[in-house]
């Protein structure tokens, strides 16, 4: 059966999501599993289901309920007397500044071209160790196996919800930090930013909303999953977002890939 304007709000509202929150679960109009998501702007919900053949899509008013409004003053009382307490990563002993003699590890950042200035070397299960900064301090860091260990990538502290390089306006989401880095390095207009998790959060909306536009540039086979981070990008934040199809990642450095993202960064102006 059809579902009005007025069944749809009522139904975004019984959810009973607090500001700032999100929900996930069953879309209430094609009944499709876990593809119907509340977003809670401040009283402004921004609804969407991502299967193809539902798109509904939307938003509606209704407003901070006073347990809401109570929460958001306590938060401001809070910020305006306590300064930000950064969560500062405790370097582990087997983390170590890398040496000559460390050939594993020079030989890696040889491949890929990337220099060694910032990087550490750990030494117990033989990673490069890219470490991840909030306002000068190291808060987290990401290690990538050289000598096959699993987990490829490894992450120390799960502080940082993701990795920067660059210091462009437009906002390049790439699938690892050695295409994040090496995208920076061919594309100056660009800060590339890979999202160390399986799906895009509240924290990353954060970081994205700081951004004019956004790329989305993904693995080629994880198609499917770049257009999903293209809408949810747009709807959470409003910003012009578009997705990319890439013969390969950026760290292989193709010409044609290179130049795909140049001309979008150049054409979304």
């Amino acid at each position: 059966m059809m579902m009005t304007k007025m069944n749809l709000t009522k139904h975004v509202e019984d959810l009973n999501i607090e500001s700032g929150g999100t929900y996930r679960g069953t879309c209430p109009v094609c009944r499709g599993s876990n593809t119907f998501t509340v977003f809670n702007d401040s009283g402004r919900f921004i609804y969407n289901c991502y299967k193809l053949s539902c798109r509904i899509k939307g938003a509606v008013n209704i407003g901070l309920t006073a347990k809401d409004i109570q929460m958001q003053m306590r938060k401001r009382g809070k910020q305006d007397v306590v300064r930000e307490e950064i969560p500062t990563m405790e370097i582990p002993q087997y983390v170590v500044q890398p040496t000559p003699e460390m050939k594993d590890f020079h030989g890696f950042l040889n491949k890929w071209k990337v220099p060694a200035y910032g990087l550490m070397y750990d030494v117990k299960d033989s990673r490069c160790v890219f470490p991840i900064y909030k306002k000068g301090r190291i808060i987290d860091a990401i290690g990538r196996s050289l000598k096959g260990n699993k987990p490829k990538w490894y992450r120390y502290t799960g502080q940082a919800p993701a990795y920067f390089a660059g210091t462009g306006k437009t906002l390049l989401i790439v699938e690892d930090v050695l295409s994040a880095i090496i995208a920076a390095q061919e594309i100056q207009d660009v800060t590339s930013m890979a999202i160390l998790g399986t799906s895009l959060n509240a924290k990353h909306m954060e970081y994205i909303g700081e951004y004019s536009r956004v790329l989305v540039a993904l693995d080629p086979d994880a198609l499917n999953k770049t257009i999903q981070y293209r809408r949810e990008i747009a709807l959470w934040t409003g910003l012009p977002t578009i997705a990319i199809c890439l013969e390969d990642d950026p760290k292989y450095r193709r010409t044609n890939d290179i130049e795909t993202i140049k001309n979008k960064c150049l054409h979304s102006k």
